[in-house]
């Protein structure tokens, strides 16, 4: 995804979203969704016991980035309900924003519990679930990718972007579930399979422990917003795929 970009309209946008970014019956985001349904109790524990009383930056992340994680489920949702192709449509404009961000995002220095390793795979995954749907490796080369600012990122603004692409995790296993058939193993949806929450988690401890230490949350919370809308411009740019 990207970083402090350009603006999208609160009608026009896209995002990791579900064929019920409502996923529950509250209405709320497949994030909640899914810290609700599959992680909430394990997230309360390990907090509990972590002894980090002052968790701010991520509490102000959720607030900030609320309304625009909702505006890109809602406008993804009705393109995937059409099923087939507008998976692969989806999983090619996804593979899009990885790797256009990827190597630029994850290169930086970043403290040593994140597993950066782990962590930026995801285009890899995307070229893979890709060629397994019948694409070819001359066609997934030639894929677009999404434009980045190319300013130099600060702290700051990569760690708004990795909470974006980090927290995809979340809804991207509640999509694993509703998807079809065909596309139900996808390694991009299923992520870190089981140990998703473990994930999430570990890269919040680290984001509020550096946010505590040396990072302004206003300007992590401005990145993660822009992406988010950057994001939204770069699914709806071409409209909805053909069936």
């Amino acid at each position: 995804l990207a970083t402090a970009h350009p603006h999208v309209r609160g009608d026009k946008p896209g995002r990791y979203g579900s064929p019920h970014s409502r996923a529950g019956s509250g209405g709320e985001s497949l994030r909640e969704h899914f810290l609700q349904e599959t992680i909430q109790p394990a997230v309360t524990l390990r907090t509990a016991s972590s002894g980090m009383k002052n968790r701010a930056v991520t509490a102000l992340l959720s607030e900030k980035t609320s309304s625009d994680h909702r505006r890109v489920e809602d406008a993804l949702r009705p393109i995937l309900e059409r099923g087939g192709q507008a998976w692969r449509w989806y999983f090619a404009r996804m593979f899009g924003v990885h790797a256009a961000i990827e190597p630029l995002l994850w290169s930086g220095p970043w403290c040593g519990e994140l597993d950066v390793e782990r962590r930026s795979t995801k285009s890899a995954w995307l070229r893979r679930d890709l060629l397994r749907m019948g694409m070819d490796e001359t066609a997934v080369d030639v894929l677009p990718r999404m434009p980045l600012d190319q300013q130099a990122w600060s702290d700051a603004a990569r760690w708004g972007m990795a909470w974006v692409l980090e927290g995809s995790s979340l809804g991207n296993r509640v999509l694993a579930s509703m998807a079809p058939t065909a596309y139900r193993q996808s390694q991009f949806l299923r992520g870190y399979g089981e140990k998703t929450a473990e994930s999430w988690q570990s890269f919040r401890n680290a984001l509020d422990r550096v946010g505590q230490e040396r990072l302004d949350a206003d300007q992590v919370a401005d990145s993660a917003i822009a992406l988010f809308r950057r994001l939204g411009d770069w699914l709806a740019l071409e409209g909805e795929p053909r069936a």
